[in-house]
Formats: structure tokens, C-alpha cells, sequence
């Protein structure tokens, strides 16, 4: 048997309205190019919904460490890189993550369900959605099989898994598309 199938039966359980789980502990997001990040979820908020899904303002604290050679397997210290707030739309067909930057806001959809989940900054951004919308802690090594058939297991129905990122000019104009 599958070793996640009790924690995607766990994740369906907890369903994309609840609170977020373990609320403030540290979430590994990504171990790339000699640094690890980490983040805690402080305040997650529902703001808009509509049949696909739930939108939620998620404000976190951001941590990351470096480690030269990319030796994962030594403790060192981490730096707190301090708050930012962000945006996870919760659904099974159009899951996304937005962000801004520099004045601009970015919607970047999340290709659950399918063999492209565990690429590049996917990862980061697939390990947050997870954490917002069913409160679990997914590890990176992890992330393709919870990504793609615990997706799919969960009801992940993604229309478009090649959908690139896309610009928004304010949240607000996210579920009126």
C-alpha cells in the first residue's frame, strides 16, 4: 500500500475550509543551490470564494540557511527573512498561488495532478498550497507523489496543466476572470 494514502484520506478530511493546520510551525519549502528555505503560516483568512474554490490571504514568516557544498545534512543556523502576505486559491480545478512583487501581482497556477508538480520552483509553491489548503506538511522529497496522485486521489480535476503564470492588477480582480 502506498505510504501516503493515510495522509492524502487524512488531507481529504481535512477539506480546504478548515484552519490551518499546525498554524505557525516551520514548513520546509525547498532545498536548491546550497540553501534551504522554511515558513510559518501566522494568519490564513478566507476573502473571496466562488464555485471552483476558496481564496485565501495568507501572511507568513520566511526563513532560509545556507549550506556550502550543499551539504543538507549539517545544522546551521537559519536567517529570519521576516513577514510577507500572499494569496493560495484552494481548488480542485484551478489551484494557484498569487504574489506580488514590485507593485505587480503574479497568478501563478499549480499543475496538481500532473508529472509537472514536482519542477523547479513548483515545489515551494506546491509545498504552501498544500499546507493553506489541507494543513499538511508536505516534505520536498515527497512532492510528486502528493502532488500528482495525492491530487489526484483528493479530486484534483486540473484542466490546463500548462497554463503559465499570468498578471493581475489587483486580488480582487482574481475570481472576476
Amino acid at each position: 500500500m502506498n505510504r501516503f494514502v493515510p495522509v492524502i484520506l487524512a488531507a481529504a478530511a481535512i477539506g480546504s475550509a478548515s484552519s490551518a493546520a499546525r498554524s505557525a510551525e516551520l514548513i520546509e519549502t525547498r532545498c536548491h543551490m546550497d540553501y534551504c528555505g522554511w515558513v510559518s503560516i501566522e494568519e490564513r483568512d478566507i476573502i473571496a470564494s466562488n464555485a471552483s474554490g476558496a481564496l485565501f490571504k495568507v501572511r507568513t514568516k520566511g526563513w532560509s540557511a545556507h549550506y556550502p557544498g550543499g551539504d543538507y545534512s549539517k545544522r546551521v543556523p537559519r536567517k529570519y527573512g521576516g513577514e510577507s502576505t500572499s494569496y493560495v486559491f484552494c481548488s480542485k480545478t484551478e489551484p494557484a498561488t498569487l504574489f506580488s512583487y514590485e507593485g505587480k501581482i503574479t497568478v501563478s497556477p499549480l499543475p496538481l495532478g500532473t508529472p509537472d508538480v514536482s519542477v523547479g520552483a513548483s515545489i515551494s509553491a506546491v509545498i504552501f498550497y498544500f499546507a493553506v489548503c489541507h494543513g499538511l506538511n508536505v516534505k520536498q522529497q515527497d512532492v510528486a507523489e502528493v502532488g500528482e496522485q495525492g491530487a489526484r486521489r483528493l479530486g484534483y480535476r486540473v484542466a490546463d496543466p500548462d497554463k503559465a503564470q499570468y498578471p493581475i492588477a489587483r486580488i480582487e480582480d482574481f475570481l472576476r476572470r
